[in-house]
């Protein structure tokens, strides 16, 4: 089984591959979601992801979907992990 560190890199270089962000706008999404990061909120990292997202279908990677996200840790990491790859 991957770990979830990896399964969300993997969704943040998807997600800048298939250009789910509009262009302009990953050096903001990248900021707004380290400050969101550091604060701990996984429904604000969520939204953000959402509202940033040029495919309005509210879909999310599924890794933030799981209740192994619930820890704090496995949180910022994960989200950590997508941003680095959201930036590859």
């Amino acid at each position: 089984m991957e770990s979830v560190e990896k399964q969300a890199y993997e969704a943040g270089v998807t997600y800048r591959k298939k250009q789910l962000v509009s262009e302009g706008n990953y050096q903001t999404l990248v900021y707004k979601l380290t400050s969101i990061i550091k604060k701990g909120s996984k429904e604000a990292f969520v939204e953000t992801l959402l509202d940033y997202s040029k495919v309005k279908r509210k879909q999310i990677p599924s890794v933030f979907q799981e209740d192994v996200m619930n820890e704090e840790k496995t949180f910022k990491s994960s989200a950590y992990a997508f941003v680095i790859g959201l930036t590859q």
